[in-house]
């Protein structure tokens, strides 16, 4: 078994940016009531034998999360199609170091811009 980092982009997601946004994400501009969030880059760090399984792991991780509250509740659009934006093998000390952590963070977006650089 090998050890993998997974960063995934996560589409097809609708979330409103309202009071119950704010509750949960701790966000809520006023000014982007109209532009509601619509994906995410997120990363999970996995057990796997190769590539692909590394792959459908964090994707698992993923989809399970969005399966449940709060996620499932905020989103009014469907489960995220999920996207393998990066896949790095790392060693057995990092894997360690990353398994630490909680392993379910969120970067998300609001909208997609034509170029790639004002996305960020």
């Amino acid at each position: 078994m090998a050890y993998f980092h997974v960063i995934l982009d996560g589409s097809g997601i609708c979330i409103p940016l309202d009071a119950d946004t704010e509750h949960h994400f701790g966000f809520a501009d006023p000014e982007e009531k109209d532009r509601p969030i619509i994906g995410f880059f997120t990363s999970r760090t996995v057990r796997a034998s190769n590539r692909e399984d590394a792959i459908e792991a964090a994707k698992s991780l993923v989809l399970k999360q969005w399966s449940k509250p709060p996620l499932v509740k905020l989103n009014k659009g469907a489960l995220p199609e999920l996207i393998a934006d990066q896949v790095i093998q790392i060693s057995l000390t990092r894997y360690l170091r990353e398994s630490l952590k909680p392993n379910q963070g969120y970067t998300f977006y609001s909208d997609v811009a034509d170029d790639a650089d004002e996305k960020f």
